[in-house]
């Protein structure tokens, strides 16, 4: 079953996602039946939650920021998103490391300067370097994993939400 996009539902909304790259895992290989779901054996690889958040928002007619850690996965997701029918135009990105809050500032204001306004933030980046037993977690580690799960959020949620208050959505 294909999609359905509602290509005007989003129309003249901006958004930012966070961690809305694939890395390594770029989805290669699309089967020609337009009728197989991207989960199906037939893709080589599989799409993650932030890169298909920031393609059906594009779909559906919004203006995206994708960030990423690495700019070559910001430029890979970005082509991957135009190979799908979208305009260059409606997409930009760039590398932002969500654990430090700079960066969530530098990313806000490409944003506004890009598309002059943000309507939709996703907080999607999270981190699990630990295996094994909680308990066995430093210091340090459990340091990272609050900077990258909570606090990045919780910081880019702060910078976001008085510029949408300005534009009458909060």
């Amino acid at each position: 079953m294909s999609p359905r996009f509602n290509c005007d539902r989003l129309k003249d909304k901006v958004a930012i996602v966070t961690a809305a790259t694939q890395g390594k895992n770029l989805r290669k290989s699309v089967p020609q039946s337009t009728s197989a779901h991207p989960w199906s054996p037939q893709f080589k690889y599989i799409m993650k939650i932030g890169l298909a958040i920031a393609e059906r928002l594009a779909h559906e007619g919004a203006k995206v920021i994708i960030s990423s850690r690495k700019q070559k996965n910001v430029d890979e997701a970005i082509d991957y998103i135009v190979s799908t029918g979208i305009c260059r135009n409606r997409l930009a990105g760039m590398p932002c490391h969500v654990g430090e809050e700079e960066q969530l500032k530098k990313l806000v204001d490409f944003t506004l300067q890009k598309f002059g306004k943000i309507d939709i933030l996703v907080n999607n980046a999270g981190i699990n370097p630990a295996f094994g037993s909680a308990l066995e977690v430093g210091n340090d580690l459990f340091d990272k994993l609050f900077a990258v799960n909570v606090k990045s959020g919780f910081i880019l949620t702060k910078l976001v939400v008085p510029i949408m208050e300005k534009q009458g959505y909060v």
